[in-house]
Parts: C-alpha cells; sequence; structure tokens
C-alpha cells in the first residue's frame, strides 16, 4: 500500500476530522507570542517586547484520536497601548498545548522590560519554550 501524507494549516479554531486508513499523526502547535508594550507618554523608554510563543510537536497514533478533535489556534490580535498581553494558547484536543508568550511590559523607573515566564509546551513529544522578549 502507498502510503499518503497530507498537510493542513490552521489559522482558526476548528475542528478535525478524523480521515480512514488514518495510521497516525504528527501535529504541531505554537503559541501566540506575547504582545509588545506600547509607548507611554510618562515612560522612559519605549516599551519592552514580548516572549515567544511556545512549540509542541507530538506524534500521535490512530488509536489514540477521536472521531474528531477540537483545534484551538491563539490569536487575540489585540492592541497594547501600555503593557502587552499575553499570548493565547494553541492546542490540538487535549494532545499538545503550546502557550502563549508573556507581554512586554515596563519597570518601575518606566523602563521597557520584555516579557519572560509564559511560552512553554505541554504534553509534547517534544516541548519548546518562546525565546524572551528584549
Amino acid at each position: 500500500m502507498a502510503e499518503r501524507m497530507f498537510l493542513r494549516l490552521y489559522e482558526a479554531n476548528d475542528t478535525w476530522t478524523k480521515q480512514a486508513n488514518l495510521i497516525k499523526l504528527w501535529t504541531w502547535a505554537i503559541g501566540e507570542g506575547g504582545e509588545g508594550a506600547g509607548a507611554a507618554a510618562n515612560a522612559a523608554s519605549d516599551g519592552g517586547g514580548g516572549q515567544g510563543g511556545g512549540v509542541g510537536f507530538k506524534e500521535i497514533l490512530e488509536a489514540a484520536l477521536g472521531a474528531t478533535e477540537a483545534v484551538t489556534v491563539g490569536n487575540h490580535c489585540g492592541n497594547a497601548t501600555m503593557a502587552g498581553q499575553d499570548g493565547d494558547p494553541s492546542s490540538f484536543g487535549s494532545h499538545v498545548t503550546a502557550n502563549g508568550g508573556k507581554g512586554g511590559g515596563y519597570n518601575a523607573t518606566g523602563h521597557g522590560i520584555g516579557g519572560t515566564g509564559l511560552g512553554t509546551a505541554v504534553d509534547g513529544d517534544i516541548n519548546m519554550t518562546g525565546g524572551n522578549g528584549q
């Protein structure tokens, strides 16, 4: 039997449906990056950059998949005017989740600080943390 491979990219929340003759699925989840903080009139400098979102990869055998799986794509498209908003998570069912990055901000003296600490991934065969904001 000839093997076939399909690629599907999701840019919005959706539902994945299992196809006949599926053997296994490879899935990536990429969390949304945190927003950079906006420049404020009273700030001593521009705001800090947001942290990158986490990235998770998972190989899932057919037997572990439901007939359908929820696909969640982090995409809040906010508009930072002060502190940046945290990014939204992305996931494939309950199999792998990539958390969004931490938004950038300011310290007590008004200098920008980059977002850190949130952009992780969980439950994947490979889990990577997003880079810290500057």
